[in-house]
């Protein structure tokens, strides 16, 4: 989407006056000139680098980052040229929230807040604004419930997020993999080993493999990942897999469910729609159905 700033605020304005939030999920952004609005503006990147501009201050965007500002505050975007960029924008007016306007209120300051989101936050939230995306476009029978209580889910991962980020804080970490690993803290050896997983859903990822492609010993990365994440390395993969299998059957409408199992790492569907029913209680093609998209 390539557009003017007045054209944009027609859009949050409209969307505003039909109910007190919307989302544009997942859409493909190359420009936006300079403009405001009503309410509060949440961007989450999904692909693509692009830059926000928010009354002056410039906020890189990449994947699974977010930025929060207030909609009066003049902002405008540019995507990096050579790339795609994809965001979802969650735009809310707290003052007609009839729950979860304190959590909008504590996440946004006078300017901008952005951070980056970790691995499991932000499939969580894709995975969220996906739900809210399909909910508000059908409106099913309470349809404006199950809205708001996706969006209070939405604010408080977010919150949540926040804090952690702010507690947490450290200089960017590389999301290469060098050979001198033990040189690396334990929470950025967990951080590249997300990253890994999450780009390679499609391989048959173990913990063995992962730790020889981190440069660790399997023991090691078994133990420091549990100690981070409260987890294991195969129930990390699972949860990731089942994320994105989820985002593919709501949003892929052309992609077969053999397809979908086959890019969240399954080489067989009899295998995928067993793991899939155990983990949500439906099949894969009930799941979609559920969403409208069959």
């Amino acid at each position: 989407m390539k557009g003017s700033g007045a054209r944009a605020t027609q859009i949050v304005t409209v969307g505003l006056a039909r109910y007190p939030f919307f989302i544009q999920h997942r859409e493909h952004v190359t420009e936006i000139g300079e403009h405001t609005q009503p309410g509060v503006e949440i961007n989450i990147a999904h692909a693509g680098a692009g830059e926000i501009v928010v009354s002056g201050r410039r906020e890189v965007m990449v994947r699974g980052r977010v930025a929060i500002f207030p909609g009066a505050c003049p902002h405008g975007f540019a995507a990096q040229k050579g790339t795609t960029y994809v965001r979802s924008v969650l735009c809310v007016d707290p003052s007609r929230l009839p729950y979860g306007s304190n959590l909008v209120e504590a996440l946004v300051v006078s300017n901008v807040l952005a951070w980056a989101l970790t691995d499991e936050e932000f499939a969580k939230l894709n995975l969220l604004c996906t739900e809210l995306d399909v909910e508000m476009r059908e409106q099913k029978p309470v349809w404006s419930h199950t809205s708001l209580a996706l969006l209070l889910s939405i604010l408080a991962a977010l919150k949540r997020s926040a804090i952690s980020a702010s507690a947490f804080a450290t200089s960017p970490v590389s999301t290469a993999l060098p050979h001198h690993a033990a040189r690396r803290q334990p929470r950025n050896i967990v951080h590249d080993c997300r990253s890994y997983i999450q780009t390679h859903l499609d391989d048959p990822l173990s913990l063995s493999s992962l730790a020889q492609t981190l440069h660790v010993s399997r023991s090691h990365l078994a133990r420091i990942f549990r100690k981070e994440t409260g987890m294991s390395v195969h129930e990390y993969i699972a949860i990731e897999r089942f994320a994105e299998a989820k985002r593919l059957l709501a949003t892929e409408a052309e992609l077969s469910v053999t397809e979908i199992a086959f890019r969240v790492g399954y080489t067989s569907l009899s295998h995928f729609s067993r793991a899939f029913r155990g983990h949500t209680g439906q099949s894969p093609l009930a799941y979609r159905r559920s969403l409208g998209q069959a």
